[in-house]
Order: C-alpha cells, then structure tokens, then sequence
C-alpha cells in the first residue's frame, strides 16, 4: 500500500537575492507524523533537484518560482503547485 506524504514548508528565508528563491522544506509521513529521509524534490520548471536529510529536511535554493514535485520508492508521487 502507498503510503502518504504529509508536507510541512517552513519559509524561513523566502528572500529575493539575485534571483534566487531560499526556503526550508520538511517533509513527514502523514500517518505516522515521522520524517522520512531521500525524499527527491523537483522543481519542475527549471529541473533543479534536492535530497531530504534523514530528519526529513531540506533548504533549496531555486532560480524562479516552480511547482514542486515529491518522490519516494515507498510514497506516492506528490505535485504541489508555487
């Protein structure tokens, strides 16, 4: 069964620098409220991609604002719109 994946973004520094968009991303399983580790995340404009950390977080840096999109072998593929 593919479990689901609960997203919590953290915009701690959502600064415009050189045109550069910064900000923290937390990603956790939704029924178990625990962080889960290599999640890969895609903007899909610009094709820039990052790796979740083992407590489930990420800081990206993107060049324009994008949707991103969320993938893991274990969790269903997840698109959440900029």
């Amino acid at each position: 069964m593919i479990k689901k994946i609960s997203l919590t973004f953290l915009f701690f520094c959502h600064f415009l620098y050189s045109q550069t968009i910064e900000f923290a991303v937390i990603v956790k399983d939704f029924d178990t409220d625990q962080p889960i580790d290599e999640v890969t995340i895609t903007a899909v404009k610009s094709g820039q991609s990052f790796l979740t950390n083992k407590e489930g977080n990420c800081m990206s840096n993107l060049s324009r604002p994008s949707d991103l999109e969320f993938l893991h072998g274990s969790y269903k593929r997840m698109v959440v719109k900029y």
